[in-house]
């Protein structure tokens, strides 16, 4: 959600700033008209506060990785959360995402390790094999796994 919103700032204050010329356009041309102006719902400051508080949120830069470069880990626990892992090797390594932020690698050696997801990951997976016992699910979680399988890494 977040790299949508990075990707659509430009559209998004686009609209914004089309949509308050028009508004202003539009008052300035009731008042000339002298036709009573035409009151605002409450309810749509809220929602246009509560999307710009969303869009600031979400477009906020996404937190640096931490590199962790050359190293070389055995039959233990490496958290992934938040590091960049560079030429680094994991024998037997049990490799343990949370979902708390992303993470990556870029030259490494992979022999025997596990993968675990835990934490906001974990409940992700839980919540999609669940959704995937429901019929009406199925071709949607399908469609979203083939994407994972194609993905060339550019978007």
């Amino acid at each position: 959600m977040r790299e949508f919103f990075a990707k659509q700032r430009t559209n998004i204050v686009a609209n914004l700033v089309a949509s308050a010329i028009f508004a202003i356009v539009m008052g300035g041309i009731a008042l000339l008209a002298s036709v009573p102006p035409v009151p605002v719902p409450a309810w749509l400051f809220v929602v246009i506060a509560a999307f710009l508080a969303g869009w600031w949120w979400f477009s906020k830069p996404p937190k640096k990785l931490t590199p962790v470069v050359n190293e070389s880990f055995g039959v233990e626990q490496v958290i992934l959360d938040g590091k960049h892992f560079i030429s680094c090797t994991f024998k037997g390594t049990e490799l343990i995402f949370n979902g708390s932020t992303g993470f990556s690698f870029e030259r490494c050696r992979f022999v025997s390790h596990h993968l675990r997801f835990q934490g906001a990951a974990g409940t992700t997976l839980t919540m999609l094999a669940a959704m995937y016992q429901e019929q009406g699910f199925k071709k949607c979680i399908d469609y979203t796994l083939n994407q994972v399988r194609e993905h060339d890494g550019d978007s």
